[in-house]
């Protein structure tokens, strides 16, 4: 994320598709005046964040106004808010950004810890992000095909707390 291209590529997307929230996952960076400054540079005024340990991890949760966010817990795994709208309408619901785990002898631990947040709120609840995992075969390009095994742990976990997959 601390190269030009990146985020140049990131602020195209944001331009085209103009979302209200960005989560971006191993960001790499530890320059905390850096990342305070790409959010506003990225057109996104406020935002929360958890800085990297060395080269890798990193998650960061950027958001327009005209959202209220109080933030429910962070880590370098998950960022997990309440989001409000202040329009007036009282639409209140729930938004993890989630990096999984990367090393697949840790993936349980993701699994473990999404089935943990899913007890903390019954708002209505989006996940966005990266669980360092495929639920099925064919979003695969290539390589080894993955391990089965694995991808019905995926399954049994986004199972268990009621988010389709």
């Amino acid at each position: 994320m601390n190269n030009d291209r990146s985020v140049q590529a990131l602020q195209t997307l944001i331009w085209q598709k103009k979302p209200s929230v960005v989560f971006p996952s191993e960001t790499k960076i530890q320059d905390r005046s850096y990342l305070n400054a790409l959010h506003l540079q990225l057109g996104l005024p406020n935002g929360v964040v958890v800085y990297s340990e060395g080269q890798s991890g990193g998650v960061a949760l950027f958001w327009e106004d005209g959202l209220d966010i109080i933030i429910l817990s962070k880590s370098s795994n998950p960022i997990d808010v309440e989001v409000f709208t202040v329009d007036g309408s009282g639409i209140r619901w729930r938004l993890t950004g989630f990096y999984g785990y990367p090393a697949a002898t840790d993936r349980h631990l993701s699994w473990d810890l999404l089935r943990e947040l899913a007890d903390h709120s019954s708002l209505p609840w989006v996940i966005i992000g990266d669980f360092n995992e495929i639920v099925l075969d064919s979003e695969k390009d290539g390589g080894v095909p993955r391990n089965s095994t694995q991808m019905n742990r995926s399954h049994t976990a986004l199972d268990d707390v009621e988010l389709d997959h």
